[in-house]
């Protein structure tokens, strides 16, 4: 019944194949007519689900190979189990339409149509029945196109959870039609399919990025990026990225417009793009040529909402996630932003600092003496912000090491702190910064070193 029990080898799947094909010809063998050959099916199936209700998996390569090989047997499979969805082989229902609309795909479309010609009941068994090769053998009509364009439009998330093979196999067949379904299809399917739908436009092989136009490529943003609660699953990411080369500001105005949407309606679990809390790679707009003008907008844009926690926090996800902090360009254009500003800008500045990287105060430490320097003049509560993101931004994340001994990220900060300090007075808004980070190192070294005086006491009473 389908289960490999034989040792795997290097011609394992080929005689797999072969003790299959020569059982199902025995099976037709014994059992000419097709009626005689459904009882004798519905009888075991009925013999396996009384030792486990999974065993009947182990039964499809048989029941489908069959199928294949009978068209007759899949008409009649079909229609029994439309008589009787309890029966022994109505959970090969869906099978039986694909191997319909593989052999004879006008009967097949016909008994689709009088399946769903009233409402979408049936919907998720007729996209069952694509998904699984229901396009084999032969190209896309004009039938197929006005049921699948149904299956993409669907509410049911069922529905659009077949979308993902379906996809493939239109996209072999009809390149443009494929990019039509996703320009067009339901604002959820990038939910439903866990983003995975992108994976077959990584890359030129399946569907050409060039091939998309301008129009569909801003639909299928709109449509599709929309509805995730994040954005950062791998072929999202990808495919954001490839976007992002050809028209970054499309990309920018999809995740401003997931922040606002965020905050209005308050939802914590839907995130501008994602990537603070699991160290996604940033999109890195800064690298294209007019990166530093789109940041320096945004930061304009930012303004008037940033002394607000709920906006602060989750634009600090869009500055990291699209723009980064890699780049040369991006202390320079913080810095030329800030000059002449006021008690807003470094509210800005102070959301953005706060998820610099770890190391972001030592490597950029010229640019940190500068900034909390123009923020003292604009006063002391704009200072005490950046310089409270900044000291934040160096001691956020885990530390590991060797117990009883001090984190190495400790002696490193001390040792990062006190070179900076070397060169600062004590009157320098920056002295008080390094300073603390200094002290906070000092800290974690001593508890470090007095756990392990502690395990050194354990192991001698021991």
């Amino acid at each position: 019944w389908g289960h490999s029990t034989w040792k795997l080898d290097s011609g394992g799947f080929d005689h797999n194949e072969h003790r299959q094909k020569r059982l199902a010809k025995e099976v037709e063998a014994a059992f000419p007519d097709v009626a005689e050959l459904v009882r004798f099916l519905s009888e075991r199936l009925i013999d396996l689900n009384r030792y486990c209700e999974e065993s009947l998996q182990s039964a499809q390569l048989l029941v489908n190979r069959l199928m294949d090989s009978q068209i007759t047997l899949a008409r009649e499979i079909f229609d029994a189990s439309q008589r009787n969805p309890q029966s022994p082989l109505a959970g090969y229902c869906s099978f039986a339409l694909s191997a319909l609309l593989r052999q004879a795909p006008s009967e097949a479309h016909e008994r689709i149509g009088e399946l769903i010609a009233h409402d979408e009941v049936h919907l998720p068994f007729v996209a069952s029945a694509y998904s699984k090769g229901a396009l084999v053998g032969r190209q896309l009509n004009d039938d197929d196109r006005g049921i699948i364009r149904q299956v993409f439009r669907s509410d049911d998330a069922s529905v659009l959870g077949c979308t993902l093979w379906i996809f493939r196999e239109v996209a072999e067949r009809d390149k443009q039609f494929a990019i039509e379904l996703l320009a067009n299809a339901n604002p959820a399917l990038a939910h439903a399919s866990k983003g995975k739908i992108f994976r077959w436009l990584d890359g030129d092989k399946l569907i050409p990025f060039d091939s998309i136009s301008d129009e569909d490529l801003e639909r299928i943003i709109q449509q599709l990026f929309i509805t995730p609660d994040r954005l950062d699953e791998y072929f999202m990411r990808e495919f954001l990225m490839r976007t992002a080369r050809r028209n970054p500001r499309q990309v920018l105005e999809l995740v401003k417009s997931r922040l606002d949407r965020a905050i209005a309606e308050d939802d914590w679990n839907y995130s501008p793009i994602g990537g603070l809390d699991n160290a996604a790679q940033s999109l890195n707009f800064l690298q294209y040529p007019e990166g530093a003008t789109m940041f320096r907008e945004t930061l304009d844009w930012a303004l008037p909402k940033a002394t607000g926690y709920k906006f602060s926090y989750r634009f600090a996800d869009l500055v990291a996630g699209v723009f980064g902090f890699a780049e040369p360009v991006f202390t320079s254009t913080l810095e030329f932003w800030s000059v002449g500003g006021n008690d807003r800008h470094f509210a800005v500045l102070a959301a953005v600092l706060r998820e610099a990287p770890n190391q972001f105060v030592f490597s950029e430490h010229a640019f940190v003496v500068r900034i909390l320097r123009t923020a003292r003049c604009v006063g002391k509560s704009a200072c005490r912000a950046v310089s409270s993101s900044l000291f934040s931004s160096a001691i956020s994340g885990g530390r590991s090491g060797t117990p009883g001994e001090p984190y190495p990220a400790d002696v490193d900060m001390k040792t990062c702190a006190e070179q900076v300090l070397g060169s600062l007075s004590k009157g320098d808004p920056a002295y008080a910064l390094y300073d603390d980070m200094r002290r906070y190192a000092e800290d974690g070294i001593e508890r470090a070193l007095a756990e392990g005086r502690a395990m050194d006491e354990e192991d001698a009473d021991a």
